[in-house]
């Protein structure tokens, strides 16, 4: 059986979606990488993580541009 290989984009798309999910349910404060590798659909490492965003700041950049109604608990951690 072979492994499903996803695109960049739809791993960016996992990886964000990941992250929201867990600001919604435990707030920002409970992502880090690992939380976000673990949170994804499909198995995905934590190095998986970093190579598409370097830092979780990069990571709240992008939850902040997909759901603005985020932002006021990303503010809560210091995330604009």
């Amino acid at each position: 059986m072979s492994r499903r290989r996803y695109t960049p984009e739809q791993r960016h798309n996992m990886i964000i979606n990941a992250a929201i999910k867990l600001i919604e349910d435990d707030g920002a404060g409970a992502v880090t990488m690992a939380t976000v590798a673990e949170a994804c659909p499909v198995e995905t490492a934590p190095g998986t993580v970093r190579h598409y965003f370097p830092t979780i700041a990069v990571i709240m950049q992008h939850v902040a541009i997909e759901r603005e109604d985020l932002k006021p608990k990303l503010r809560e951690f210091g995330y604009e």
